[in-house]
């Protein structure tokens, strides 16, 4: 790991007040300390520790002296180097070599550990492991959905000490926190420099320093320094970008690695939904692959349901990748895509299961407590069909939503009647198709009901005596009212009958709308 005069210079201003003298030294990468003689003539990038009064006059050569003593009184803008003056007239010019050795020596321990670390593939959380000690601070890792990949916490001691730890917890952001999160980091991943920030949820008590990782245009994670142990020091900010570092080729090595089964179906299934040409034999293997992992855990392939989800408070900016994510979590051998400002998910149900125990149940109480609505569609075999069936539960949902706003969950078998009839008028308004007798029934007066006395009758197949008795109703009574019933509207054939069933199921579909 490079060390240059930058960090060197900030890490002797932690420990000691330091004044730089000459021209600032900009080497990323400077050699292990030696002691300086007195009349010595300086080397070009050399790193020397001296006593103010043994320092050269002049030094034509780009250098770095670290200095203790007196205040040096002859370093003006000739000299060519830099000086950093550790102002502590106490301070031994041993004590200064020692520190400054043990810092380097601490910073090689850190990084060979590092280099060890990637060259046998190790897990992320291993290299946060390693380097706690040298941040003495919080660190956390979350990948391009904001699952959390690592994440530390400070633990107290019963002596009242403290000190930093891996947090196994969890392994994602709680659901209470999303939003703050989302705000902080979600809105900024396209930031490519680190930037710093206010802690106000996660860490209101001090700074956060984040860095975006990228593999070329696209955001692998992001890298964040919590100051929750203590105040963030300037040498923090150079360790921590050569900690970003290496996470960004553990993150770029893992996106190089063969795709899962979910990964290939997830592929397949964007594509389809933009009408892409899709690949049968990507297909073959990617449903392969997901029937021999069901086949492990026991079940059998069954049927798709698609299902699309949409939040009913729209003001609010959805977390898409991580919802997705979440919801393969949640519901097994499920695929997520965000389309359209829309959750777009694949649910494969084993064979012998059934949606409501499989889906909604599980669906539930989650879209109840985001505030969530889903559309389901009807079961189908042919995952190449994705797009019809993401249609199909987009046009469930919505017709649902119209009609039933305190319901959470839609199913096709539910809703594909009304959905039917709102699309039966073609290009006419609604009202045009319906029957002008009904609306006559509607507003003739005499305390009698006639639209509920025809939707009666037409419910017991024309049948006096059960309408009459449905209706409280002696048969001698009812009769007159459907003569006059049927002077407006035609009973006479099924086809007329079914008409006016459509017509009166629309009236209520009207009514509940408004």
């Amino acid at each position: 790991m490079k060390i240059g005069a930058k960090l060197i210079c900030f890490y002797i201003s932690e420990h000691y007040p330091v004044t730089r003298f000459g021209r600032s030294f900009q080497a990323e990468e400077i050699p292990l300390p030696v002691f300086y003689n007195r009349g010595e003539e300086p080397r070009e990038g050399c790193f020397y520790i001296a006593r103010t009064q043994d320092l050269p006059q002049i030094s034509h050569v780009e250098c770095l002296f670290v200095c203790t003593g007196n205040r040096p009184a002859h370093i003006g803008s000739s000299w060519k180097g830099e000086v950093l003056y550790a102002a502590d007239r106490t301070l031994d010019i041993f004590v200064l070599f020692n520190f400054i050795i043990t810092f380097f020596d601490r910073i090689s321990r850190w990084d060979r550990t590092m280099q060890e670390l990637l060259a046998k593939s190790a897990p992320v959380e291993e290299f946060v492991r390693a380097s706690l000690p040298v941040f003495e601070n919080c660190i956390t890792i979350t990948d391009y959905d904001l699952r959390i990949l690592v994440t530390s916490e400070v633990k107290e001691e019963p002596a009242g000490r403290r000190h930093v730890v891996l947090d196994e917890r969890f392994d994602r952001i709680p659901n209470k926190v999303i939003m703050t999160f989302v705000n902080t980091h979600r809105e900024r991943v396209h930031i490519r420099e680190p930037f710093l920030y206010k802690g106000q949820r996660e860490n209101p008590e001090g700074e956060n320093y984040c860095i975006n990782l990228h593999l070329g245009d696209n955001y692998l994670g992001t890298c964040t320094l919590w100051s929750k142990l203590r105040p963030m020091r300037e040498s923090d900010f150079l360790l921590f970008q050569q900690f970003a570092a290496y996470i960004q080729r553990v993150l770029c090595a893992q996106s190089r690695i063969s795709p899962t089964q979910i990964v290939t179906l997830k592929s397949i299934i964007s594509d389809l939904l933009q009408c892409f040409p899709v690949s049968k034999g990507d297909l073959h293997w990617a449903m392969d692959l997901l029937q021999k992992n069901m086949e492990f855990q026991g079940v059998t392939l069954g049927c798709w349901h698609c299902i699309v989800i949409l939040s009913a408070n729209r003001e609010k900016t959805l977390p898409e990748s991580y919802l997705c994510t979440l919801l393969e979590d949640m519901l097994p051998h499920s695929t997520v895509v965000a389309y359209e400002e829309q959750m777009v998910c694949y649910c494969m149900i084993p064979d012998g299961e059934n949606c409501e125990d499989t889906v909604c149940d599980i669906l539930l109480p989650y879209l109840r407590d985001m505030n969530f609505r889903a559309g389901i569609s009807a079961p189908f075999q042919d995952i190449l069909k994705a797009r019809d069936y993401y249609l199909q539960a987009h046009a469930i949902l919505d017709t649902g939503y119209h009609l039933s706003r305190e319901q959470h969950i839609y199913r096709f078998e539910d809703y594909i009647l009304p959905y039917m009839l709102w699309h039966c008028s073609g290009t006419f308004e609604t009202e045009l198709i319906l029957s002008p007798g009904l609306e006559k029934l509607r507003t003739m007066s005499g305390g009698v009901d006639y639209l509920d006395t025809l939707r009666r009758y037409l419910d017991n197949e024309c049948n006096a005596s059960k309408t009459a008795q449905e209706l409280y109703l002696h048969r001698s009574s009812l009769l007159p009212r459907l003569d006059k019933i049927k002077t407006l509207v035609n009973l006479d054939t099924p086809e007329e009958r079914l008409y006016l069933r459509i017509c009166l199921t629309l009236l209520d579909m009207m009514e509940k709308k408004k």
